[in-house]
């Protein structure tokens, strides 16, 4: 559950960045880079997870890999 949420929160940036660059306020490219270390660090996190839950629960963890996935490929578009 916690992890689910803070996955959905971290869905927000991408956005969030778009936008403040819109504003003339883009954020450094090491900040960027910071974020997908940490896109990449959930990965292996879900990873591990799906280690240690039995097989017939793992469908939300799933749904996260999904999301992180699609979180990978919008900070992969950010400049």
């Amino acid at each position: 559950s916690t992890f689910s949420k803070g996955e959905k929160y971290f869905a927000k940036i991408p956005e969030l960045l778009i936008t403040a660059k819109s504003q003339g306020s883009p954020a450094p490219s090491s900040f960027n880079e910071t974020l997908k270390l940490a896109n990449a660090k959930h990965a292996e996190l879900i990873g591990e997870l799906f280690k240690n839950t039995p097989e017939g629960q793992q469908e939300s963890l799933n749904q996260l890999l999904k999301l992180n996935l699609s979180i990978k490929k919008a900070l992969e578009t950010l400049p």
